[in-house]
């Protein structure tokens, strides 16, 4: 997700939200009842305790089965980790959502899609944000323009020794 609203941006991305991530794994082999408790109820990883939330069967034959995971915090390859910790191998992960948006199965590696302004206000209801008017605009100063601003910016910095050679070894 892109957004220019960083303050939702800082508030979903911050563990003390516990914005609820949600995972299609597919595992190499099929987790008995046991595993599935046992991820569940926690397990000790390296940088302390992590569980899944929810696990969900979501089909599969032969090697390969589907689960889809729910997890509070993103700490690093955790996900993975947890699945590693029962002795099975995650051969394909993918986030289908992200506490109250869902990704869309239609976009591709590469592509993007807007969301609409209620679909916004959604999102700053579920991490207890007030809505906001999501407009952005630009407004020039009057009499200035962009190149202008950059060039009195470069000139400053070479009056003030950014960029002045002193004649001495190593250009100091």
């Amino acid at each position: 997700m892109l957004t220019t609203d960083g303050e939702l941006a800082h508030t979903m991305m911050h563990p003390s939200s516990n914005v609820d991530r949600e995972y299609a794994c597919r595992i190499r082999g099929q987790a008995s009842d046991e595993q599935l408790d046992t991820l569940k109820n926690g397990v000790e990883l390296d940088d302390g305790r992590a569980s899944f939330s929810d696990i969900q069967k979501a089909g599969g034959s032969g090697e390969n089965h589907w689960y889809h995971v729910t997890i509070m915090e993103g700490r690093n390859r955790e996900v993975r980790r947890l699945w590693e910790s029962q002795g099975l191998v995650v051969s394909r992960l993918k986030r289908v959502r992200y506490g109250a948006a869902f990704l869309p199965k239609r976009l591709r590696v590469g592509q993007w899609s807007e969301i609409a302004p209620k679909d916004h206000e959604i999102l700053r209801e579920d991490v207890a944000l007030p809505a906001t008017d999501c407009s952005l605009s630009l407004q020039f100063l009057k009499g200035a323009s962009v190149r202008s601003a950059r060039k009195k910016k470069t000139r400053k910095k070479w009056k003030s020794g950014g960029h002045r050679r002193s004649g001495k070894p190593g250009g100091r």
